[in-house]
């Protein structure tokens, strides 16, 4: 079996066979996996595995050789997909950048599940507390199209001035799909901001951070 470019045997493949007598030959970072000497029972079947891995999101379809025997000839190869998903992405801004002491700045948060997903990524979380003495401003402005649920820094559902952090979760998201979430914040103290989001993860079909 000659994989797909962009797909090899994992750094501990794992070889294994339920068929007896079979031999496998898979190295780590191979990008192939050679079984031989197997026997089948009639009407019985038997299992050939290894792991494999992508650095690259994508979708790989592969398709074995043939398989062949020394007393039955030989049958036509299988084929299967593998979708390699990569985690969803996250960009931040302040409009404007600059204001002065007790101004309001528009906060926007913008997530997207890359359009090399196959499938909707579910389960979206981020995570955000604020520098010091920057808060949600009174007038908060709040504009939420990631649906999902979105609370305080301690929990709350509350999302309101004086806020220091928001924490969202439950956000689902189509292959290639962004929303959008933003609020005015503000400080009381003059200085420079800077305003690091956690990661943004998923839960669905898998973990993805």
């Amino acid at each position: 079996d000659l994989y797909p470019v962009g797909l090899i045997n994992a750094a501990a493949p794992n070889a294994t066979t339920t068929c007896p007598a079979g031999t496998i030959a898979a190295s780590a970072g191979g990008n192939s996996l050679v079984f031989a000497s197997g026997t089948v029972p009639a009407s019985g079947s038997c299992r050939v595995e290894v792991s494999v891995t992508s650095s690259d999101a994508g979708h790989y379809f592969n398709t074995t050789g043939p398989v062949t025997t020394a007393n039955a000839g030989a049958s036509a190869g299988a084929n299967a997909m593998l979708d390699v998903l990569t985690p969803p992405t996250i960009t931040k801004s302040f409009s404007p950048d600059t204001v002065a002491v007790n101004g309001d700045s528009q906060l926007r948060v913008i997530i997207t599940n890359p359009a090399i997903n196959s499938v909707s990524l579910t389960g979206i979380n981020v995570n955000d507390d604020f520098p010091a003495n920057m808060v949600v401003a009174p007038t908060a402005g709040l504009s939420n199209s990631c649906g999902g649920t979105l609370r305080d820094q301690g929990g709350s559902s509350t999302f309101s001035n004086p806020d220091t952090g928001f924490r969202l979760s439950g956000v689902t998201l189509a292959a290639g799909a962004s929303c959008t979430l933003q609020f005015n914040v503000r400080s009381s103290v003059a200085g420079n901001r800077l305003n690091t989001t956690g990661q943004v993860a998923a839960t669905g079909p898998i973990a993805l951070t």
